[in-house]
């Protein structure tokens, strides 16, 4: 499922592709597979006899989250995909406030291919996020919030992001604090949007200024290329810097779907979700498992034992998980 990807790194995690260098062709599994470029500048790894094949077997898709999601909120506006505290995300909603922010990325001129990211606990504003940068053909570099000043620096210099949403206080830590403390090694950060804050200061922007606005249009979308990226995560970088790994649309939603049909998941079910959705499996769980299969997804940002019972029990708004 990964065959598109590739894993960079040394001096910097995710390298851009260079204009005049060489295409590598590389021999794996009988298919001949060339270092090309995507449309961000990222080098990536593709094969013209694998994709054939794999869109074949249904493997890879050509759709993204984008199209899903808009048949299913047409299907069922009213249905829960997420459910966070008092929080409650329906399909209709999300379509909505994702529009919205959609709306905002064009009018800062961001373009298919630039990396936004966001470092944000298990709140239901980052499946916003997600959704709306697909919208817009954009990267989403989701950064863990245990990370501080020397993480988020390197990571964010390193894919180039043009934008970051973030806390403003959570859990005694001053995450605005440590975005402006690193900005200046990040030159590509133009802006900051501050999520459940208060008043904020240093030119950032908060998440109800910039939702305050018309829903974009889909006409004005740009057309997005399944097999283009859409996310860049990174390594925990134990052993050396943390490494960027580059999921395009096909890759990632074909990962959704094998566990879906793995484990059988229906409509009824219920997702109980601590993992951060900063770490690959609760952006699989929370990001695009609602939208495909018609699951929910009970979501918890601050790990307690007894809180997380009742979640499995129900007493959270969700339900038994599987």
């Amino acid at each position: 499922s990964f065959a598109s990807t590739i894993q960079t790194g040394s001096s910097a995690a995710v390298q851009k592709a260079s204009d005049t260098g060489a295409r590598q062709q590389i021999s794996r599994h009988g298919m001949a597979w060339r270092i090309d470029k995507d449309i961000s500048g990222f080098p990536v790894r593709r094969s013209d006899e694998a994709k054939a094949r794999y869109l074949a077997k249904g493997v890879w898709r050509n759709e993204t989250l984008t199209d899903i999601a808009r048949v299913r909120v047409q299907e069922d506006p009213g249905r829960l995909l997420l459910v966070e505290g008092e929080h409650r995300l329906t399909r209709g909603f999300a379509w909505d406030q994702a529009r919205r922010l959609a709306a905002f990325f064009l009018s800062r001129g961001l373009k298919p291919g630039d990396v936004v990211s966001f470092q944000l606990p298990n709140w239901v504003e980052a499946a916003v996020v997600a959704l709306a940068a697909r919208m817009c053909g954009l990267i989403i570099n989701p950064v863990t919030p245990i990370y501080r000043e020397a993480e988020l620096g390197y990571i964010l210099a390193d894919c180039g992001s043009k934008l970051i949403f973030t806390p403003g206080v959570f859990r005694k830590w001053d995450y605005l604090a440590v975005v402006e403390k690193v900005r200046g090694a990040a030159p590509s950060l133009k802006d900051v949007v501050a999520v459940r804050a208060g008043d904020v200061g240093g030119g950032a922007l908060r998440w109800e200024e910039i939702l305050d606005r018309e829903p974009a249009e889909l006409a004005d979308l740009p057309k997005v290329d399944p097999a283009a990226l859409m996310m860049a995560m990174y390594t925990a970088g134990t052993t050396s810097k943390p490494k960027g790994v580059l999921h395009s649309h096909q890759t990632f939603g074909n990962t959704a779907h094998r566990m879906i049909d793995a484990w059988k998941i229906t409509e009824d079910d219920v997702f109980f979700m601590p993992s951060p959705l900063t770490h690959i499996t609760g952006a699989f769980w929370s990001f695009d498992m609602p939208w495909i299969c018609g699951a929910s997804n009970v979501l918890k940002d601050v790990w307690a034992p007894e809180q997380g019972i009742d979640a499995i029990d129900g007493r959270d708004g969700g339900g038994v998980a599987r």
